[in-house]
């Protein structure tokens, strides 16, 4: 009944959360004409206030550095506008000078077409349009035989058309309403700056309200003011990385342009720096205004070539390398995260939600982040892990993708090392395996299949690791491995699989280990050991639940061999507590490791020699 009642209440929290969420996004949408100025005039404050910051400290007021940020802010603006429309209309005046070889241009791709498929496909279409005219005009004139005319009407009956003059108008309201079109966008824009100056002469009160808004109450300011932080430190840190890459980027293609001879390339350098900000739309429309200015104005086909080569080779590397690396990382978007946030924000605001895509973004990640409610945002567009590695390889195994898996141990251990993705990862989703098998939730074929598994990838991913490692030391420079075996009992089938992993990443002891399986009776192996005893017993195990076969495992093994040291390693981040440890004491093992690291120095030769020491 509790089962069913807690089912009931997680759909009641996932409808009502599907509901919010649909109702945020149409408000939204039908509240777009007052949220994008207003998202616009925040990001604009959060570009230049780190200039009105940096005047302030040379004692100017704040009024005043405000004003200083504004009109250089308009100046440049203002000269950046100047300067792309001389050069436009530059370009426009020369213009004519290129129609005859636009004609030409005309005629090749024309020459170049005739003759070939899409000419045949023309030629096809346009036989098949004719054939059927004619056996229409055949059906009409058919019809027109065998059905009677209808009587033409009287021409006195035809309409009259008529002609209303009016005498001229003193002011042309035709002509007014052709800058209707840019009304709303100038009175946006000036909405848009006006908002920016307000926000940045009042940036403190803002910050301060916004913060009393969100939590009212004393106890969570520190962590409402730790989120804000963070969100406005990624967002600055977003523009100032963009501006910079758009900057070298617009460079780069203008220099490129040049050295091709492409007319006017400071000019679509520019334009490539500043489209840029439009995410995806953006480097295409910067690519086609070079590629059609040198399509009209170069003679051959070469210079327009290595335009679409150039843009193309940009594109690619800063689509691979470059803003992944800038973008994902430094602001905690996940690739995917940014594609997903464009379409979205685009689908709700059209071309202004796909500039502002990326800024929203950070802010619900960093929500995500601090509002357990909003968690989801967080684990679906931030660039965080939303689970760990050996969850990730337990999942893979449980689903049976070796390939999957595969390339997640060879991450694992490209990443950390053989020891320490052993300890972190290859255990953990072992351990991980048992946990759930003796908790029910997963059958035991299942859980064998995947000890089966595990070791198997690993064992193919090692000799690859092992190869681009470093030579070992030489020979002489290693302990003498000793004489008697140092022994790791398994307590269950998934142990078995952990005894492989644990012997292969402990082989610079030059130790000779010797592994018992899960599956030999208790009584045989005390009996052989005690015929030949090793250098330690090793008992290992991955959950709590082996807890009671382990503790008699020792009490055997303490009563037969009383001078063996005997080791209880609980690996796979389980750790003891302290009922675990006073009963595992009184069953006399000699010590209680949960890391490799501490296995190690346990079964060091000047361990091994000491009489048996009190658990720890």
């Amino acid at each position: 009944m509790s089962l069913l009642v807690h089912r009931y209440d997680r759909s009641i929290i996932f409808a009502s959360r599907l509901l919010s969420g649909t109702l945020i996004c149409g408000l939204l949408h039908w509240a777009k004409m007052v949220l994008i100025p207003l998202a616009f005039s925040i990001l604009i404050a959060f570009m230049l206030y780190p200039l009105v910051r940096w005047l302030r400290k040379f004692r100017i007021p704040n009024a005043a550095a405000v004003v200083l940020v504004a009109a250089c802010s308009a100046v440049a603006l203002s000269g950046l506008t100047w300067a792309i429309g001389t050069q436009v209309a530059g370009f426009s005046a020369e213009l004519p000078q290129f129609q005859e070889n636009i004609t030409l241009k005309i005629s090749s791709i024309r020459s170049a077409m005739r003759g070939g498929t899409i000419e045949k496909l023309q030629d096809t279409i346009a036989t098949v349009s004719e054939d059927v005219a004619k056996i229409e005009e055949a059906e009409e004139k058919e019809k027109e035989k065998t059905e009677p005319r209808a009587p033409r009407k009287p021409e006195s009956d035809d309409p009259i058309a008529v002609y209303i003059s009016s005498p001229p108008r003193m002011v042309n309201f035709d002509a007014l309403a052709s800058f209707g079109p840019l009304i709303e966008p100038l009175t946006s824009l000036g909405l848009v700056l006006l908002l920016s100056v307000l926000m940045l002469l009042k940036w403190s009160e803002l910050r301060a309200r916004m913060l009393a808004f969100v939590e009212p109450n004393l106890a969570g300011t520190t962590n409402t003011t730790h989120a804000v932080e963070d969100a406005g430190h990624r967002i600055r840190t977003y523009l100032g990385t963009q501006l910079l890459y758009n900057s070298v980027f617009g460079v780069v293609a203008g220099v490129g342009l040049a050295a091709l001879g492409v007319p006017y390339a400071p000019l679509w350098g520019l334009c490539a720096a500043v489209l840029r900000y439009i995410p995806y739309a953006g480097p295409v429309v910067a690519a086609a205004f070079p590629l059609v200015v040198s399509l009209v104005t170069s003679e051959g086909w070469s210079q327009v070539a290595g335009v679409a080569i150039l843009f193309l080779v940009l594109e690619l590397v800063s689509n691979n390398f470059v803003e992944p690396w800038l973008y994902g990382s430094r602001v905690g978007l996940s690739e995917i995260g940014i594609i997903i946030a464009a379409v979205a924000w685009t689908f709700l605001w059209g071309p202004s939600g796909l500039v502002l895509a990326t800024p929203l973004t950070v802010c619900l990640v960093v929500l995500g982040e601090n509002v357990r409610a909003l968690s989801f945002i967080a684990r679906l567009l931030g660039a965080k892990p939303t689970i760990s590695s050996h969850f990730h390889l337990y999942q893979r195994l449980l689903a049976e993708d070796k390939l999957d898996a595969s390339d997640l141990a060879n991450r694992a251990l490209d990443g950390a090392g053989k020891e320490a993705s052993v300890e972190n990862v290859f255990l953990p989703a072992l351990s991980l395996a048992r946990h759930e098998w003796m908790a029910g939730r997963l059958e035991a074929d299942q859980a064998q299949k995947i000890a089966r598994i595990l070791p198997e990838i690993y064992q193919a991913a090692v000799p690859r690791v092992a190869a681009e490692e470093p030579d070992p030391p030489e020979p002489d420079a290693l302990p003498e491995p000793v004489a008697p075996p140092v022994v790791f009992w398994a307590s269950c089938p998934i142990s078995d699989a952990a005894l492989p992993l644990i012997t292969s990443v402990l082989d610079g002891l030059r130790m000779v280990p010797e592994s018992i399986n899960a599956r030999q009776l208790a009584g045989a192996v005390v009996e052989r050991l005690a015929a030949e005893p090793p250098s330690a017993i090793c008992l290992v195990h991955l959950d709590r639940q082996d807890f009671a076969r382990v503790r008699a495992r020792a009490l055997r093994v303490r009563g037969t061999l009383p001078d063996i040291p005997v080791i209880i390693a609980r690996l796979g981040g389980f750790t003891f507590d302290a009922d675990e440890r006073a009963a595992l004491a009184k069953a006399g093992a000699t010590v209680l490791v949960t890391s490799l690291s501490t296995l190690r120095a346990c079964l060091a030769p000047r361990i091994l020699d000491f009489p048996a020491p009190s658990p720890t």
